[in-house]
């Protein structure tokens, strides 16, 4: 299923933890399935779209993805 992004303001890795209640990169890391090497990349880099529109599903918009704030 393909479903598109409303674009309306940036998700940052800050946001995403803050959504998720968590402190530690490790722990985001886990929640999201994924390792915390990818959460430092996030940190640093931004969160890429794909991501971005995913985690906008999953927080049935709570979170907003913003292409603009993706990584090149």
């Amino acid at each position: 299923m393909n479903r598109r992004c409303n674009i309306l303001s940036a998700m940052r890795y800050d946001d995403i933890a803050a959504h998720y209640r968590v402190k530690r990169q490790v722990d985001l890391a886990r929640k999201l399935g994924t390792v915390q090497s990818v959460m430092s990349q996030w940190r640093t880099k931004g969160v890429p779209w794909q991501w971005q529109c995913q985690l906008q599903v999953e927080t049935r918009g709570k979170l907003k993805a913003v292409r603009d704030h993706a990584p090149k």
